[in-house]
């Protein structure tokens, strides 16, 4: 959020409710959607990948939140 909100020079709060309003999501929201579905991809094309290196490429920094993430999001999608 920083860092997008420095880049197109918003501040925080108003980038954060702008991205709310236009995506109907927050940021981390969004970004662990992302994650997901990513994860889901890779696990599709690489069967032999380890879901810890799964969850490691698609920038989830344990096992826990990959885990919790594919709870929320990805049980929604079929993933």
């Amino acid at each position: 959020l920083d860092s997008l909100s420095r880049i197109y020079g918003y501040e925080k709060t108003y980038f954060s409710r702008v991205f709310n309003r236009i995506l109907g999501m927050n940021l981390r929201e969004y970004v662990n959607r992302r994650r997901v579905t990513q994860a889901a991809r890779l696990r599709r094309d690489n069967p032999e990948l380890p879901i810890y290196k799964v969850a490691r490429l698609c920038g989830f920094d344990s096992l826990n939140t990959y885990y919790r993430a594919m709870k929320a999001y990805g049980q929604k999608h079929n993933f």
